[in-house]
């Protein structure tokens, strides 16, 4: 889990592992491992439907129509799979980015700030998904400010504060 606060740079040094942005100096290497991400914020193509956007992610990762259709079972939003994701509440929306990153056979999970826009039961829903993942010895980075809520599933908590990470 990585925490600090606003501005801090948590996001930043998740960007710069997916190889969004560049450090400044430095490298990091992920070995061609397949990542899936769960941003903070994120603009999705307004007009395609639910279903066509993660079939669309899913053949893109491997992932298979199945998988679409468990993971909307499992968020109680398999009646979206024909809406547009402009129709889509947040948190509908938020469940939806979840869903696209479990598509396929990802070997790391980046999750930032996953828990906004999701209610009690499903916040608790996706902490038990990424238990499954940990259980599978998958490679899982957290940011978040409710630092308590994954303390079942966190190894290891690292802070950014004045542009260092220490190890708490």
């Amino acid at each position: 889990m990585i925490v600090g606060e606003n501005g801090a740079g948590k996001s930043t040094l998740l960007k710069i592992i997916l190889g969004l942005i560049y450090p400044s100096g430095g490298t990091i290497n992920t070995n061609n491992l397949q990542i899936a991400y769960v941003p903070e914020k994120i603009n999705v193509p307004a007009f395609i439907k639910v279903g066509d956007f993660l079939q669309a992610l899913a053949d893109i990762k491997g992932g298979k129509s199945l998988d679409i259709d468990y993971y909307l079972d499992y968020w109680n939003i398999s009646f979206a799979k024909n809406k547009s994701l402009n129709e889509l509440s947040k948190g509908m929306l938020q469940k939806v980015i979840i869903t696209q990153a479990f598509l396929g056979k990802p070997e790391v999970f980046i999750f930032d700030e996953a828990l906004n826009g999701l209610d009690k039961v499903m916040q608790k829903k996706l902490l038990e998904l990424i238990a499954r993942e940990k259980k599978k010895n998958k490679i899982i980075l957290i940011t978040s400010h409710y630092q308590d809520y994954y303390s079942d599933i966190v190894d290891k908590t690292l802070e950014i504060k004045n542009g260092l990470i220490w190890e708490n």
